[in-house]
């Protein structure tokens, strides 16, 4: 009878699993922080984004192409939060150039650092929004009155 002795095999090793890194997408045309997470060894950024090691604040910071720094406070200001119906509202100045959203009617590219509206419905709010990367995003609200 043939005897064979049985040596147990060592401990198997457990494969370690990548360690998830905190990350902050952001727009590579812009800079805009756009989110963050975490990823993985295979994650790959989606087209047009880039990722940054380390979480950011999304609403305070931008990517200038080196560093992530702080977004300035913009200056901008409405001539009036009241404007008589057909006279002209001005939200000046603004960054050249930029994007204003005019809730719920659309958006404004500005190419001077001017953005003139023409009051033209009574009883109306108007909220304007500019939220530009380098800049802290800031909503402005005038209305529409009869003379």
């Amino acid at each position: 009878m043939t005897q064979a002795t049985i040596t147990p095999a060592p401990p198997v090793k457990p494969i370690r699993t990548p360690v998830n890194k905190h990350i902050t997408r952001y727009d590579l045309a812009t800079g805009r922080l756009l989110g963050f997470g975490q990823v993985g060894y295979n994650s790959q950024p989606e087209e047009g984004q880039g990722f940054l090691s380390g979480h950011y604040d999304l609403a305070l910071e931008w990517y200038d192409g080196n560093t992530v720094i702080a977004r300035e406070p913009l200056t901008a200001a409405l001539s009036s939060d009241e404007v008589v119906l057909g006279d002209v509202v001005i939200l000046a100045p603004l960054p050249i150039p930029c994007e204003v959203i005019i809730v719920n009617v659309g958006l404004v590219v500005v190419n001077d650092g001017s953005l003139e509206i023409t009051a033209e419905s009574i009883g109306n709010d108007f909220r304007l929004i500019v939220d530009e990367p380098q800049y802290i995003r800031q909503s402005f609200l005038f209305s529409v009155i009869d003379s």
